[in-house]
């Protein structure tokens, strides 16, 4: 009679589960299953290997970098090149104003590529691109990091004034 009476408690539980599972599947909308419709960012453009590239143009070096960038105020010259980051593609792009020089690559896990040896990076009260910016000194000089989530950048100020100033450059 016992183990009757679990059979029955069972089936009991059983029934009613089902009876929940079917309610909501009858409830579900179609429209909430579309996921689609709720992204707002663009997707990142993908590596595809490029033959290493200096230019005075900045235009051509964002394209061809794929991702926004910070601009040095005075641009004069950049270089973009391809490299391997512990077997997986990535880019480096190195970008000279008149007062620093910006060095990114992407993906923004590659950063330790940039990154100076003994460099401890700080939070700092800085931020560009609306990206906060960590702070550090090495060899006497203050650097700046900046991660977005695309790339990572170190700039290096030319002069004790600071950095100077920049604009955002964003791929066509």
């Amino acid at each position: 009679m016992n183990i009757l009476k679990r059979l029955l408690a069972l089936l009991l539980s059983l029934a009613v589960i089902a009876v929940f599972y079917l309610f909501a599947v009858m409830m579900e909308d179609e429209e909430s299953k579309r996921t689609d419709q709720f992204v707002v960012q663009a997707q990142q453009r993908p590596l595809t290997p490029i033959q290493e590239m200096t230019s005075e143009d900045p235009a051509r070096l964002v394209d061809a970098f794929g991702a926004a960038l910070p601009l040095p105020d005075q641009f004069t010259s950049g270089t973009v090149a391809d490299f391997t980051w512990h077997t997986y593609p990535a880019r480096m792009i190195s970008l000279l104003g008149t007062h620093a020089l910006v060095k990114g690559v992407r993906p923004a896990a590659a950063a330790p590529a940039i990154i100076p040896k003994g460099a401890d990076f700080l939070a700092s009260d800085k931020a560009l691109l609306g990206y906060a910016m960590l702070e550090a000194k090495v060899e006497g000089k203050t650097l700046y990091s900046l991660i977005t989530k695309d790339a990572a950048f170190l700039i290096e100020p030319l002069s004790q004034d600071g950095p100077g100033g920049f604009s955002l450059l964003e791929p066509k």
